[in-house]
Formats: structure tokens, C-alpha cells, sequence
């Protein structure tokens, strides 16, 4: 997948605790993955979210049930039939989590429609309710992962730029000294070969002379 230029989730521990990963493929400038970043957010920290979910979600369903066992001590004073049971069943399927749950609502005028109707609108509140926290619980997520990508990103951008000011001055050290034993050589050939020429023309005279 990462040589697609994609991203891999996973779970993995680091340093005797486990975080949960997000490894995503860097590219160069052609478009080819030359790399990856690894984002690890440690599942403590996402355990803590949820359970910070759990417990808002557990006072909420708590004060609508209060609620409601007030409202029903109320009218069970009053009224005992298939309309309280309805309403005593939602309210038990409301406690264990299932906030999807509606009375059917009763198309009179009495109390006992009217407060179906209330529980309804009154679930439907608690729903969006958790909706939204969930959400803003993802979102928590995906910004602190945003976060310490950036954060790594930029950690690398500066290693990136120490290493190559280290390298810099040694390079040019060398580069010098190249230039100059090239000086050197070039200087040492010219010498040898003008003793050569020398050696030449003298060793002609001689002969020219005839000296052996």
C-alpha cells in the first residue's frame, strides 16, 4: 500500500506501550514515494477519550432517566396499561444504550401521548447529543495526530538541514585541497617535461659532436 503512495493503520508497541500507528507515504518531487512518516498516538490516550464519551453519555441517559421515573412514579398513580408498559419498555432499552429507540406515538390528546411524544424528542436530543460528542471526539483525534505529524515534519526538516551544514565544511576542505595537489601535479609534469626536451637537444649535440 505505501508503495502506492498510501496509508497504513496499525497497532504496535513501543517502549512497553501500545499506541495505535498511521504510516503515511512520503513523496519526492517526481511523484515517487521516497519514504514514509509514522504518526503513533498511544492507545491509553484514545482509551481515555472513550471513556470520557462513555461517562458523558452515562450522565446524560442518567438525568433523562430520572427524569422519566419521576414523570412515570407520577403517572402510575393515575393510569396502569398497555400505554405505561410501552413507555417503561423504551425507557429500559434507553437505559441500556439504545438511544435509536421512539415510543409509537398516540395519536390522542391524553397525558400519556403527550409524554410519548416528550420522550421521543427528548431521545432524539440525547442521540444527536452523542452524535456530536463522538464526533468532536474524532476530530480531537485527527488533530492531535495532525499535530505531531507536523511537529515530526518540521523535527526532520531540521535534522535534514544540521546534516547538511555538518557535511558542507569538510566538503569544501577537500575541494580545496583537490585544487591544489591538481596545481601541484600539473606543475610537476611541466617540470618533467621540460628536463626531457633538455636531456633531448643536449644528447643530440653530442652526438652531433660526436661524443659518445
Amino acid at each position: 500500500m505505501l508503495a502506492r503512495g498510501g496509508t497504513a493503520t496499525f497497532e504496535r508497541e513501543i517502549e512497553n506501550q501500545r499506541v495505535y500507528s498511521v504510516l503515511r507515504a512520503i513523496r519526492g518531487t517526481r511523484g515517487r514515494v521516497i519514504g514514509a512518516l509514522e504518526v503513533a498516538q498511544p492507545l491509553s490516550f484514545i482509551e481515555a477519550e472513550k471513556a470520557n464519551v462513555r461517562r458523558r453519555f452515562l450522565l446524560n441517559t442518567l438525568t433523562l432517566l430520572a427524569a422519566l421515573t419521576l414523570v412515570t412514579l407520577w403517572l402510575v398513580r393515575r393510569v396502569v396499561g398497555r400505554p405505561m408498559e410501552r413507555l417503561v419498555a423504551a425507557a429500559d432499552a434507553l437505559g441500556r444504550g439504545d438511544l435509536s429507540h421512539r415510543i409509537e406515538e398516540d395519536s390522542g390528546g391524553g397525558e400519556l401521548a403527550q409524554l410519548g411524544r416528550e420522550f421521543n424528542t427528548m431521545a432524539g436530543s440525547l442521540e444527536s447529543a452523542q452524535t456530536a460528542v463522538v464526533r468532536q471526539g474524532r476530530e480531537s483525534l485527527t488533530l492531535e495526530r495532525r499535530l505531531r505529524e507536523a511537529e515530526k515534519l518540521a523535527a526532520i526538516g531540521n535534522l535534514a538541514a544540521g546534516v547538511a551544514h555538518e557535511i558542507a565544511a569538510p566538503l569544501n576542505v577537500i575541494s580545496g585541497r583537490a585544487v591544489d595537489l591538481g596545481v601541484v601535479v600539473e606543475g610537476a609534469a611541466e617540470f618533467l617535461e621540460t628536463e626531457l626536451e633538455r636531456g633531448c637537444r643536449t644528447h643530440s649535440r653530442r652526438r652531433g659532436l660526436g661524443v659518445g
